[in-house]
């Protein structure tokens, strides 16, 4: 056999070595096809930002089936957009960029990890607050469980 020119620049890294946890990730591209049963559905590219799999790609499908809605409508939330419960129209451009978090896990009937539920990323802010909050309510705790106001 004659040997075989093959350019692989452009080509990303598979997403076989994305472990199994919650990471942020970035939205790098996203495309719309046609699924076998006939439905569109969008194939949203994603590069997980952080944790034990920086750097990996992973892909996240979002049908386009009535039932299966709800799925893109949690991405879309994910994502910061504000999305009320009737028809709404969107421009899949504006969401490149956009960083949500993801919980990837690895199903045993399949070699590729999956994308099992996506949240919102806390801003520092947010995380700021929420570690007061946290303070305070432990400081409570221990002044209510010192046992000064116990009687024996």
């Amino acid at each position: 056999m004659a040997k075989i020119k093959v350019d692989f620049s452009g080509v990303t890294d598979s997403n076989f070595d994305v472990v199994p946890g919650k990471y942020n990730a970035k939205v790098r591209e996203i495309t719309q096809d046609k699924g076998k049963s006939g439905y569109p559905y969008l194939r949203w590219k994603l590069v997980i930002l952080n944790g034990a799999s920086k750097g990996s790609y992973i892909d996240h499908i979002t049908t386009l089936k009535p039932e299966g809605l709800f799925n893109l409508r949690n991405t879309l939330i994910a994502c910061g957009l504000d999305v009320p419960k009737s028809a709404v129209s969107f421009d899949p451009a504006v969401l490149k960029g956009k960083i949500f978090g993801i919980e990837v896990i690895q199903p045993e009937d399949s070699d590729y990890p999956q994308i099992k539920k996506v949240f919102k990323v806390k801003d520092e802010d947010e995380d700021e607050e929420e570690y007061e909050e946290e303070e305070e309510e432990e400081y409570e705790e221990e002044q209510a469980t010192d046992g000064a106001d116990i009687e024996l």
